[in-house]
């Protein structure tokens, strides 16, 4: 009766398994065929749109005087290479992965005026507002550096743009909130210091967080360099 019970437990063992392993098939079947739909979706967006693009063009073309047609055609003859129409499997993955565009003072005026004015505080709460959740850069200045709370090795820090004045600041004040210097800031570049503290000069990419009641702007970290 034991060795019964005993084959029973082996046997339900191995339906246990041999259930898992199809699962497993079946979650892998599932990604390849997304896959392949996002591959098919990338070929239509590389190929497709150019594609309709020179039709139009064409259909275009197609209602000029016979005396247009023949110019064009003379001297306006477009040729698709072989580089142009192949398309490779990155081209395709790339993309459909839309690279997110980082703000700042050169590609967005709001940015440019909220780091400037001091005195426009309406206009730092709707810079949040319509821009939560993405990235800006901009060079700027450790105003403020103080330990959260009783924590030896977490610090907030306070950052205004521009470079640093004991006497002066400029535009909206960005707060960092609870942050390790060596992981939390994330510091690159060839010049990073044993120390880092007020009066530091920096470059940094940041995530707008939020909107503080002391009307600054919280931000998180991306990547933090020493300039």
């Amino acid at each position: 009766m034991k060795q019964f019970f005993n084959k029973l437990k082996k046997e339900t063992e191995e339906e246990r398994i041999q259930r898992e392993k199809e699962e497993q098939l079946l979650k892998e079947k599932q990604a390849r065929t997304q896959k392949i739909s996002l591959i098919i979706l990338g070929s239509f967006l590389v190929i497709g749109f150019p594609a309709l693009y020179f039709l139009d063009k064409n259909d275009t073309s197609s209602k000029k005087t016979p005396t247009e047609t023949v110019e064009n055609t003379t001297t306006s003859s477009y040729k698709l290479t072989t580089k142009e129409t192949s398309v490779t499997q990155s081209t395709i993955e790339s993309s459909i992965v839309f690279e997110e565009s980082i703000l700042t003072k050169e590609n967005n005026t709001e940015l440019a005026h909220i780091l400037n004015d001091s005195s426009d505080i309406d206009s730092y709460k709707k810079f949040v507002e319509k821009y939560k959740g993405q990235k800006i850069e901009f060079d700027g200045n450790i105003a403020n550096m103080q330990k959260y709370g009783n924590n030896k090795t977490r610090y907030n820090f306070l950052v205004y743009g521009g470079d640093y004045s004991e006497t002066s600041t400029t535009g909206v004040g960005f707060h960092i909130q609870n942050k390790n210097v060596t992981y939390d800031l994330h510091l690159t570049g060839d010049n990073i210091p044993d120390t880092i503290g007020e009066g530091q000069n920096i470059s940094i990419i940041a995530e707008i967080i939020g909107y503080a009641d002391n009307d600054l702007i919280i931000i998180d970290p991306v990547e933090t360099r020493i300039r």
